[in-house]
């Protein structure tokens, strides 16, 4: 009687049978439960890497539950300072970003795909510049991607001190079209390709439906300019900036009572421009505590190795460092626009931003939540 042969692991050589290992099981679906407090820390973040298109993408994305315990990480800054600076002025170093996403985790098992987050950083920004906040928002059930924006970036603007410029300087930022909307589309369609891609990690954890997108000081002007035109955003939330749209939209403007380099008075007159709009006014507060940049201490390294160097532009230099100080403790605050002689401890301005950001993107893409009207902060005003 003729029978199937049997492939036993001893005679796998001999038989000529191939050994198929199973499909590994996947992994068990871990729920999503967050606290009702806006600003409470929720899941485990991850961090990427990525590149597309010739452009480079920082991802954030909730990690599962066995990460919990990992300890900080840090996210490197000196890559963004170009070759020209280094060469002339020898090794520049700069504090990394200390974070408590872990770098090229698995993403989490998720029930259902989240909403997506596009950021745009600021003028003389990078794409990890708002790290923290960035990892909040994955925290609590977001998958956020920032793209780099060459033409406004830190490594294009630090070479433009010197006289004359050094190799690398670009300012296309200053006057002309956004240079960063291009790559806010590229980011776009990564997400959106990503549903369809058996490569991309996101596959299964993005939702492009659900799509928003925030920025900082410039990159708030971008993303009130995009989200704007771009009917694929649903929700567009500015920081710092006082840039202003018409759109037919849920938008939200965040920025400091004591920012010399975005007027509080502008942000309240682009409320009255928005159909559905909030403004959430941070007293005593600058420009660049929506950001981590505070921590880089870049007034500090300015003075140990630019102040007294005698090929450095001294306008530009002292503009870029009262930008970069803005909000800073240590730090005066500008006499205009008035407010207090300190600015908000960058703690407790952290703690307002998350609370409002991760409030705003969770009303408008999931539908989570109750109206803003105001969280009970008393270094915040809220108006409608």
């Amino acid at each position: 009687m003729n029978r199937a042969p049997v492939c036993l692991s001893i005679l796998w050589m001999v038989s000529g049978c191939t050994f198929v290992p199973p499909e590994p099981e996947p992994a068990p679906i871990e729920p999503i439960n967050l606290s009702e407090n806006a600003e409470d820390f929720g899941m485990p973040v991850g961090i990427r890497t990525v590149t597309f298109e010739e452009q480079t993408f920082e991802v954030w994305y909730p990690l599962s539950e066995e990460f919990e315990q990992v300890g900080a990480a840090s996210i490197p800054v000196d890559e963004f300072i170009p070759q020209s600076v280094t060469d002339l002025l020898g090794d520049v170093s700069l504090a990394p970003i200390v974070s408590n996403a872990v770098r090229d985790a698995p993403p989490r098992p998720i029930p259902e795909p989240l909403p997506v987050l596009l950021f745009s950083h600021g003028f003389g920004g990078f794409r990890t510049q708002s790290n923290s906040l960035c990892t909040h928002l994955a925290s609590r059930g977001f998958i956020v991607v920032a793209p780099d924006h060459p033409g406004r970036m830190l490594g294009d603007v630090l070479p433009c001190v010197f006289e004359p410029a050094l190799e690398g300087c670009d300012l296309a930022a200053i006057g002309g079209s956004d240079v960063a909307i291009d790559d806010l589309l590229a980011a776009r369609r990564y997400v959106q390709g990503s549903v369809d891609d058996p490569d991309s990690f996101l596959r299964g954890m993005a939702n492009p439906e659900a799509l928003g997108i925030f920025g900082h000081s410039a990159g708030g002007g971008s993303a009130m300019e995009l989200g704007g035109l771009d009917p694929s955003f649903r929700a567009i939330l500015s920081m710092a900036a006082g840039a202003s749209t018409g759109a037919n939209k849920p938008t939200a403007i965040i920025g400091g009572a004591c920012d010399a380099f975005a007027d509080p008075a502008a942000m309240g007159e682009s409320l009255e421009q928005l159909t559905d709009g909030l403004w959430v006014n941070l007293l005593d507060s600058g420009h660049m505590p929506f950001s981590d940049i505070c921590a880089l201490d870049l007034g500090g390294l300015a003075d140990d190795v630019l102040m007294d160097r005698p090929d450095v532009n001294p306008t530009f230099l002292n503009q870029l460092l009262a930008l970069a100080t803005s909000g800073c403790p240590g730090y005066e605050p500008s006499p205009e626009p008035i407010c207090g002689d300190e600015y908000l401890g960058i703690e407790e301005a952290h703690l307002i931003i998350r609370h409002y950001t991760t409030r705003f993107f969770d009303l408008t893409l999931r539908d989570r939540g109750v109206p803003i009207v105001d969280g009970g902060f008393e270094k915040a005003e809220v108006f409608r």
